[in-house]
């Protein structure tokens, strides 16, 4: 009981921190706002981008790219390496280029190796490539 009593009075003062917030607030227009920063959400980010479009992704755990930066170690693309494309193809080639190796897009048996902290850097320079 005396955990929710302290997590009950956090989140009162988060929230009431929240709402004092006078003098912070900017006003801004954009094309497009992405929320979330997933797999989905950072190439949809680069792609609006590359097609001239005003883009803000907002990633609240501050780091985009989902589960490929989360450890996601052989993904759901294994045996299916043949339907990779896009930007996606392009994450993929970048990693490959990281470790001195070359993408195997055609072969059913390969698939990506990577740290999940060499995933991130890849996607964080992919984002930071476009214009903001």
């Amino acid at each position: 009981m005396k955990f929710l009593k302290i997590l009950y009075l956090l989140t009162a003062c988060v929230l009431l921190n929240a709402c004092n917030n006078e003098g912070k607030q900017a006003d801004f227009t954009t094309d497009i706002c992405i929320l979330g920063g997933s797999e989905s959400g950072f190439t949809a980010a680069i792609q609006a981008s590359r097609m001239g479009k005003k883009v803000v992704l907002i990633e609240p755990t501050g780091h985009p790219g989902g589960m490929v930066v989360e450890g996601l170690g052989k993904d759901m693309r294994f045996g299916n390496a043949i339907v990779i494309g896009g930007i996606t193809r392009e994450f993929y080639e970048a990693v490959g280029e990281h470790y001195g190796r070359k993408a195997e897009f055609n072969n059913p048996r390969w698939y990506s190796k990577y740290e999940p902290s060499v995933a991130g850097q890849i996607i964080e320079q992919m984002l930071g490539k476009e214009k903001t």
